[in-house]
């Protein structure tokens, strides 16, 4: 790994401990710098400031989420598919929950390209699918699968904003 290659992760490693102990609040540029031990100019120089953090931690969380659904399927078995899979999204906003708050509560306009982002987590919901592909009958409609991964991601997520404001305390 390059010089700057290892000051972008550092950075980024930074920026992930800040964030997952603080969420927004306890994230700044001189924060970040002061933790991966760098001068505010080598955050800016490679993000372009809070607002690039940001961005790339709102890409990370998506990436983390697939990534769940995905390993949580994986070798689920069918009857359990959708059990485990819900039980991951769960443990993902437990487990990550600035990440969580980042990806469903910013407006991705202030975050920079929102139509890059917006792309970044379909894929996690592409992910879901491909999941509950398993599910369903091998004569389905071609976009059945995306349009049932997003009915469960959305009572999933119904789900744990309940729970966060409270209703439930499961």
């Amino acid at each position: 790994m390059s010089s700057a290659t290892d000051n972008r992760q550092r950075i980024l490693d930074a920026a992930n401990s800040i964030f997952a102990e603080g969420g927004l609040d306890g994230l700044s540029v001189r924060a970040i710098a002061a933790r991966a031990g760098l001068s505010t100019i080598g955050v800016y120089s490679h993000f372009k400031g809070k607002r690039g953090i940001l961005a790339a931690l709102f890409v990370d969380g998506f990436s983390k989420l697939g990534e769940a659904a995905r390993r949580a399927a994986e070798n689920a078995p069918t009857e359990r598919l959708l059990a485990v899979v819900v039980n991951g999204y769960i443990d993902f906003h437990r487990d990550h929950a600035a990440h969580y708050q980042l990806m469903f509560t910013m407006d991705r306009t202030q975050l920079g390209d929102a139509a890059a982002l917006h792309q970044i987590a379909s894929a996690s919901i592409e992910k879901l699918a491909a999941s509950i592909e398993r599910l369903l009958p091998p004569d389905r409609p071609a976009d059945l699968a995306l349009r049932q991964a997003f009915r469960v991601w959305s009572l999933m997520h119904g789900y744990v904003t309940l729970r966060d404001s409270g209703w439930f305390h499961h």
